[in-house]
């Protein structure tokens, strides 16, 4: 085989694994990532739906509201999940009010499988909160996707 038909197979060998270790895996969140979630503008109501999480421990998505621009008081908490999940409905112990913003976090689970804001800390990838941000929209507003 030529010295240029090598030259191609490597380049395309390489193109193959950067796309494989780089691309998204069809529900939102980079394939690489241990934690991820992923909430939209959504409807006033009694619950959330989270569009997209990934917890590769066992863990919780806690749903926060704002406090001057940062995450607040606990008002949602999931059960205990782990894997990969889509459209999680959370719980809300009151309702969501038009035009707030509401922060869907990641917490872990300390092992005992029950939720403790003191004891199940937040998850980080890297030195970042496992974090996302979404408005809760009016009826009739078309909603951000």
């Amino acid at each position: 085989m030529s010295k240029t038909a090598w030259i191609i197979i490597v380049i395309i060998v390489i193109a193959v694994v950067g796309y494989l270790m780089f691309r998204s895996d069809g529900i939102g969140i980079p394939s690489t990532a241990l934690y991820a979630v992923t909430a939209s503008s959504q409807l006033a109501g009694d619950d959330v739906v989270i569009g997209n999480a990934r917890l590769t421990d066992a863990g919780y998505i806690v749903i926060h509201d704002d406090s001057a621009g940062a995450p607040g008081a606990i008002i949602g908490v999931s059960d205990a999940i782990v894997g990969e999940y889509e459209n999680l409905v959370v719980s809300l112990n009151r309702a969501s009010i038009e035009g707030e913003t509401l922060y869907a976090m990641v917490h872990m689970d300390n092992g005992d499988g029950e939720f403790s804001a003191a004891d199940d800390e937040p998850a980080t990838e890297g030195d970042e909160l496992v974090i996302s941000s979404f408005v809760i929209e009016a009826a009739g507003e078309e909603l951000a996707e």
